[in-house]
């Protein structure tokens, strides 16, 4: 029925997935800290970010395989358990897009671009927040 799909729904926000820190979590979170920027891991809102900060900024660290990096995938690749990239990203487009919706900042990083140059992703994460770097 359609409250017994509801309370699964709800069931689910409440879980946290992944179990453990992906190291690009892990670098974006030892990041954050070091700028001392509180913030929150696996917040259960719609697509459960990675990181939260108060009040209404979630951040997505997308796997290159996971989430098919375009810059690495064509969107008729298969990627895992035969999803399409194409089905991937649209997938996390509707998420962004709930988001957005119900008044949330979204920031999507891909993991070349976390390991390549975090400095700048954490610098515009500061520039959102709108923190004086000058301090």
């Amino acid at each position: 029925s359609k409250e017994t799909i509801e309370n699964i729904r709800k069931a689910r926000l409440k879980q946290i997935f992944p179990f453990k820190d992906t190291k690009i979590e892990i670098a974006m979170q030892k990041e954050l800290t070091r700028r001392k920027i509180k913030f929150t891991k696996h917040l259960p809102v719609i697509g459960q970010p990675d990181i939260f900060i108060e009040p209404n900024v979630c951040i997505f660290c997308d796997g290159d395989h996971w989430h098919a990096n375009p810059k690495k995938y064509k969107d008729n690749d298969y990627i895992i358990n035969n999803l399409l990239a194409k089905d991937i990203w649209t997938k996390d487009w509707l998420i962004t897009k709930k988001l957005i919706d119900t008044n949330y900042f979204v920031l999507r990083f891909w993991e070349e671009d976390i390991k390549k140059d975090i400095k700048s992703i954490g610098d515009r994460i500061e520039n959102l927040l709108g923190v004086d770097t000058n301090e």
